[in-house]
Parts: C-alpha cells; structure tokens; sequence
C-alpha cells in the first residue's frame, strides 16, 4: 500500500475446489461451484483476501490501472465520483460480474496464449482493453439501475443480480425463460417479474432483447461482420426475423446502418 491512488482489475478463473470465499474489506461472499469465474475492481485502500479449498487451480489476469488513465482512455464522466459509488457498492452486493460468455472467450484466449508463450503485447492490450470496456459498462449499467431497487432486500436484489448475468451470459442460444430464472432465483414467476422489472427498469425478456440488439450493433461498428454472421452470433436463424428485431430497437435496418458508419469511426 502505499499514497498513489490505483485500481485493480480482476479477471480470476477458479477451478477444481469445493469452496471459495472472498473478503474485500469487512464483506464476505462465499460460493461452493466447482468452477467460479469473475471480474471484479478493487481500490488501493480495499483489502482483497481469497481462500479455496486445498487441490484448487487458479487462473488470474490483474491489471493496475491508474485513476487519470481511467479517466483518459474510457472518457468517464466523474470518474472518482462514479468509482468511489461502484466501491461502496459492497452492501448491495455488486462488487463482482460474472464471466458472460464474450469475456470468457477473451479470458481464454489469453490464458491459451500466454501457456503457450505467444502472448504478443499488442494482442495483449487489445484483449484486456475489450474486458475493461465490458467490466465498466456493465458497472456504470448497475450502478444507473439502483434506484429502481430502493424498497427490494439485499437478498433479492442478488438474485435479480443472478437472473441479469443468466439472460445476458450467452447471445447465441435461446434465453433462459421465466419459468427457468424464476427456478435459479428461488422465487415465484410474479415475484421475478416484479423485481426484474423494478432493478431493470423492463420486464426480462424486453431487456434481453435490447441488450441483444445493442450487442448487434456494437459488432457492426466494430467492422468486418456481415449481416448474417451477427444475425448467427445473436442466436437468429432466420435473417428477416433479425432484421425486424433490429429495426424495432433502432428504427432502421441493419443493411441500412451498415451503410451509415463512416470507415473512420469503425474500431
């Protein structure tokens, strides 16, 4: 520790134990999966304390980032504000992100590379800059919901929290249906709806659709994607149904926008 203000990122893949439990500061989590994956960001001042069960594997990526790089190279608004909230964030839980799908495929393909000693620094930089981004908009998403839940326990609060990363975790397959999160959660379908609603601000299915899309049109800005490989990524079988989709949350068509982006603001 020391006077120079940092976060630390962290991307940690624990595998093969029976237990795990995280202290950061006073709060505590604990998880009994055989697999736990997740991102996370602490502070200098924070206390991060990890324990598994003895014959765990361990797979970790920490980044030491600087508060004015922050406020640099992601082009935050209020950063110290919005970090300093994300922190204080431990009562209600929303310290850690689960892995989704797009992370892990990242976190693997670094971990791949570096086993095999092929981890070139631009092809390093590129792919924790790509977790950053998902790490902070999805803390920034979080931290903007709050409000809904003024009047929701902590407890359901987590498992709205659990029924987010379930919807949002893989694009290409089918979501989970009401019935299926209202059984991961523990709760009755009407609950799960009322409190998605409440800490989402829309009902599960109406927010996975717009996360969806918004996932479609990131890949189309990123470049070099056609309109049938994102319609195949978003779980789309049938073009014209993507399409649609498309239309209705941006009101205009893929092809369309495809024809709008400027070569220069491709990433």
């Amino acid at each position: 520790k020391g006077d120079k203000e940092y976060y630390v990122f962290a991307c940690d893949k624990i595998y093969d134990t029976k237990e795990m439990r995280v202290n950061i500061d006073t709060e505590s989590f604990e998880e009994d999966n055989s697999v736990r994956s997740a991102m996370y960001l602490v502070s200098f001042l924070s206390d991060l304390e990890q324990y598994a069960a003895p014959g765990f594997n361990l797979k970790s990526l920490r980044v030491i980032i600087p508060k004015e790089w922050l406020a640099k190279y992601l082009k935050l608004d209020k950063v110290e504000e919005g970090l300093q909230k994300y922190l204080a964030l431990k009562a209600a839980s929303i310290t850690a992100k689960a892995v989704d799908f797009e992370a892990k495929t990242i976190l693997n393909e670094l971990f791949s590379a570096a086993d095999d000693h092929h981890l070139s620094p631009m092809y390093q930089q590129n792919r924790i800059m790509k977790l950053i981004e998902i790490f902070f908009s999805w803390m920034y998403d979080q931290m903007s919901n709050l409000h809904f839940a003024s009047d929701i326990s902590k407890e359901d609060i987590n498992r709205m929290i659990e029924a987010e990363a379930a919807l949002v975790n893989d694009f290409s397959i089918p979501a989970p249906t009401i019935t299926e999160l209202a059984a991961l959660t523990a709760m009755s379908e009407s609950k799960l709806k009322k409190n998605f609603k409440l800490v989402y601000g829309n009902p599960p299915y109406e927010y996975f659709q717009k996360k969806r899309m918004a996932k479609a049109r990131e890949l189309f800005l990123a470049g070099n994607r056609s309109i049938k490989d994102v319609g195949y990524l978003m779980g789309y079988a049938n073009m014209s149904n993507f399409s649609f989709a498309f239309k209705k949350e941006f009101n205009i068509l893929p092809g369309d926008f495809l024809k709008q982006i400027p070569q220069d603001a491709v990433q």
